[in-house]
């Protein structure tokens, strides 16, 4: 049994009123005042971690250097710093519930940061609820014959790479990266000089064809982009015609997962023989986002219960 003594100057008698979890308090002439619980070990005086009272025969806990705090509500872009601050207590303990969702505004943000590094303290995170990163946004769809757009990376749902000491995380909910936003598709121009079959008209016709690529879809639970509409040149009795076709946008990678390339534009000519060639510009479709992580400083954490994760954990 470890001794502890409370300690408050000048003090001759003490006496304890007990509040259950909360800093004891000490009676000094007349008044109750909060006191400091300390512990003597080997020569050192140390903050006491936990106090206990002898109740009737039985040891309860009255002081624990500790807070709890249980989230409410839905989150967003949750920073542990901006919400508590800097407590005094040395163990932090954050409670998600069941049926609560931590998820972020951006990709580029984390569902649920620390938000400072924390040094001296040890954070513990139930997680019960849920922790989505962002989705990526999809690239856009090409124009005027130019590559689709890349589409960007899913956010991080869990960031603690700032602890200065191990996080325990303890996790029976989910802990979800976004999903890869998907690549834009291509774009297809093309400009040339046709010439009609003779028997209808010697006259060659100049096309000027763009088809523009469809967007990538975002990421998160996945998502198709939507495909560019052919483009038709001018068609006489011979049918002669030239058709240029725009990519379709990628799929939008689901939580965790990468996001789909943008598909290529394409073209064809038909009917008519090709006299000159202005722009014959195809452009490719995009590269789809890489799924978010799941946890980001994974050599922080001290994982009790797996739980769901879906994304890649890095350090």
């Amino acid at each position: 049994m470890t001794l502890v003594i409370v300690l408050v100057a000048m003090a001759i008698f003490i006496s304890i009123l007990v509040v259950r979890r909360m800093k004891p308090k000490v009676k000094k002439n007349g008044t109750w005042q909060e006191a400091k619980p300390v512990i003597k070990q080997e020569e050192t005086w140390t903050d006491a971690e936990k106090v206990f009272v002898k109740n009737e025969g039985t040891w309860e806990l009255s002081y624990e250097n500790g807070l709890t705090i249980t989230l409410s509500g839905t989150h967003t872009n949750f920073n542990l710093f901006t919400a508590i601050g800097m407590p005094e207590q040395n163990n932090i303990v954050v409670n998600i519930p069941r049926g609560l969702v931590l998820n972020a505004s951006d990709s580029g943000v984390p569902a649920f940061t620390l938000g400072n590094a924390y040094v001296g303290k040890h954070i513990t995170i139930n997680n019960d609820g849920a922790i989505y990163g962002r989705g990526g946004r999809g690239g856009g769809g090409g124009a005027n014959g130019s590559r689709g757009g890349n589409g960007a990376a899913g956010g991080t749902a869990l960031n603690v790479r700032q602890a200065a000491n191990p996080v325990t995380l303890n996790n029976s909910g989910q802990i979800f990266g976004g999903g890869g936003g998907a690549g834009g598709g291509g774009s297809y121009r093309y400009e040339a000089m046709i010439r009609l079959d003779p028997e209808y008209d010697p006259r060659p016709f100049r096309s000027n064809l763009i088809s523009n690529g469809g967007k990538g879809g975002d990421g998160g639970t996945g998502g198709g982009g939507h495909g560019g509409v052919p483009s038709v040149g001018w068609r006489p009795a011979s049918d002669a015609w030239v058709c240029v076709l725009g990519g379709n946008g990628g799929v939008g990678g689901r939580y965790g997962l990468n996001g789909a390339s943008g598909q290529h534009s394409s073209a064809v000519i038909t009917q008519g023989a090709v006299t000159k060639v202005f722009v014959n510009s195809r452009g490719l479709g995009g590269a789809g986002g890489r799924g978010g992580y799941a946890i980001e400083g994974k050599n922080k954490v001290n994982l009790v219960n797996t739980g769901q994760v879906v994304g890649a954990q890095v350090n």
